[in-house]
């Protein structure tokens, strides 16, 4: 709320045409009708502009029966009341395709909003629906929050949905809200069929139109940075509305996202929910997926236990099904690995591989072999290691997955460096970390840099060392993995480098 006086000039400053002069009490009543509220001051100041020819004193009467007519109908705080009030002034005062797209677009869950969602919710055209916006804009009713994105004030987001519960039936709002839920669907499968050709191989569209979306990984990977938080808010409405299939499948397709983006919050978020559906439903193969995807969370924080055990309950429901796969097996091994049970880990990851060569699986053969490569480097045994993460390199390179590459040139990075082969650690490390940075994958450069540190140190070069893991430092903190960053600020300090 702000002062009389600075209410009047915002007021004026809004409004800036002779009627602030020849009425200024109509101006001050105005000012008195929106409550010193900047965003009400702002609303009502936009539609005198708006209505340049009519007086003051008329737009001052209107906004106080408008007040009354809600005063009526509600039992709202003054301040609450005024507010919308003005709110209602301006929404009856706009042509029936906006008022409309108003209402709708307050059925979106996120915090903001793209040109192409608002479109799928509203129901029309792209032309047509930047028009509406910019009716919207232009009324202060919706607000444009960067090239293309837009997003509601809390209390007119509130307002939005009012209307939409007032004015739309349970028929239309339940229409917009899955057109919103089948265009993030294809849009997300899109974007993460890009990202899986260098993560997991090809992959078949379910809308074959959503192909050409997205021509780069980095155009992906930039689609769902700017989207997540809205895809988290979109799985929430798919388990309200009981759209499974589209609950399951954003949440395959966040999985594609969070290989390289470490979204920790989103992607446990929308495994949870996912989680939740599948034991309700007693989907028993989407519960042992989400279940693994809750494996890898707590894997990649650090917390092995955890990670082991969400694997075991994972393979055990399969296994209770029939339907075990490579990728199930090698998961498992993996979570042994690095649980500290070596000898576990290796019969897991050695059936796995066994079993994904018989199918004809590359993705899981290179996985099961770099797996292999890290429990052998755990072991020790880096001969043993080499052998596999060459073997793992060879088969990532033949089935163009480079995100798997990456892996595999770091773990035979850690190998080179103890077998005394510096130089081709080296080159190793400075491979994965372009790889990394191809992909946007912070986790995998920060790895790279710890790699390359590991190798500059065993050839005496601490300076250098010291470059590369303040590197890692800084990668691992914006991902939010603190547990990492701490081991490697404890690798420095105990190097006397810190």
């Amino acid at each position: 709320m702000l002062p009389h006086g600075e209410a009047v000039e915002l007021m004026r400053t809004v409004i800036a045409d002779r009627r602030i002069e020849d009425e200024a009490d109509a101006m001050d009543a105005m000012v008195r009708r929106c409550a010193y509220l900047p965003l009400a001051l702002r609303i009502a100041g936009e539609r005198a502009v708006a209505r340049s020819r009519t007086p003051l004193a008329r737009i001052a009467a209107e906004l106080d029966m408008e007040r009354r007519r809600l005063d009526a109908l509600s039992l709202v705080d003054d301040e609450t009341a005024v507010v919308r009030s003005v709110f209602s002034y301006s929404y009856r005062a706009l042509p029936a395709e906006a008022a409309r797209a108003f209402r709708l677009l307050g059925l979106h869950g996120g915090a903001d909003f793209g040109e192409a969602a608002s479109a799928a919710l509203i129901g029309k055209a792209a032309s047509d629906t930047l028009h509406v916006l910019d009716v919207l804009i232009n009324a202060h009713l919706l607000e444009e929050v960067g090239p293309g994105r837009y997003q509601f004030h809390d209390l007119l987001r509130e307002y939005a949905v009012e209307c939409a519960d007032a004015d739309e039936s349970e028929e239309g709002r339940t229409a917009a809200v899955l057109r919103l839920l089948s265009w993030y669907t294809r849009t997300a499968e899109a974007a993460a069929a890009v990202m899986a050709r260098t993560q997991v191989g090809p992959r078949e569209l379910t809308d074959r139109d959503s192909d050409s979306l997205f021509a780069t990984h980095a155009e992906a990977f930039s689609w769902f940075r700017l989207e997540v938080s809205n895809i988290v808010a979109t799985v929430h409405q798919a388990a309200h509305f009981g759209e499974n299939d589209v609950l399951f499948r954003l949440c395959q397709a966040m999985g594609d996202y969070f290989r390289v983006s470490m979204s920790f919050e989103a992607f446990n978020a929308v495994s949870r929910i996912g989680l939740t559906v599948a034991m309700e439903t007693g989907d028993r193969l989407r519960e042992s997926v989400m279940l693994g995807n809750l494996g890898r969370i707590a894997n990649y924080r650090g917390e092995r236990r955890e990670a082991l055990r969400y694997q075991q309950e994972s393979v055990a429901i399969v296994r209770d099904l029939g339907r075990v796969r490579p990728i199930d097996l090698a998961n498992l091994g993996s979570m042994y690995g690095v649980a500290g049970h070596g000898d576990q880990a290796v019969v897991h990851l050695t059936e796995a591989l066994e079993l994904a060569r018989k199918v004809g699986d590359r993705r899981v053969q290179g996985s099961a072999l770099e797996c292999l490569a890290n429990t052998y480097n755990d072991l020790q045994q880096y001969d043993w290691a080499a052998r596999y993460a060459e073997k793992a390199i060879e088969v990532f390179r033949s089935a163009g997955l480079l995100y798997g590459e990456g892996i595999a040139l770091r773990r035979l990075a850690y190998s080179y460096s103890h077998l005394g082969r510096v130089d081709d650690a080296l080159e190793c490390g400075e491979r994965a970390l372009s790889i990394g940075v191809e992909l946007s994958d912070h986790f995998g450069q920060a790895s790279a840099h710890r790699q390359i540190a590991h190798a500059l140190r065993c050839a005496g070069r601490w300076e250098a060392a010291t470059e590369h893991l303040l590197s890692a430092i800084k990668l691992y903190e914006g991902i939010g993995l603190t547990n990492r960053a701490a081991e490697v600020r404890a690798s420095l300090a105990s190097s006397g480098a810190d």
